[in-house]
């Protein structure tokens, strides 16, 4: 089975440390469809599902415009992450 290449290039910054003692603001991950190294489990779990979400071209309702996601760690004082995609020019 042969897998379609997604037409996006996804990251999610932290735009809003909140209580978080792990990360600074400004701090950006890569996201490429594996658990980027450094990130935790929490923040993962919920940048994942907007991520997939974002790569393939779904129309999330809760968008802040076409590209880009913001998301919450599940602390409710905890990091706000910006999830962004970006169409890949190769």
């Amino acid at each position: 089975m042969k897998y379609k290449k997604s037409k996006y290039k996804i990251s999610a910054k932290l735009i809003k440390k909140g209580s978080c003692p792990y990360y600074e603001e400004g701090l950006t991950f890569q996201l490429t469809g594996f658990t980027p190294n450094g990130l935790c489990d929490s923040a993962y779990a919920v940048i994942s599902r907007d991520a997939l979400a974002l790569r393939y071209g779904a129309d999330l309702p809760w968008k802040k415009d076409d590209d880009t996601v913001h998301t919450h760690c599940p602390d409710p004082v905890g990091a706000v992450w910006e999830i962004k995609r970006v169409l890949r020019s190769e």
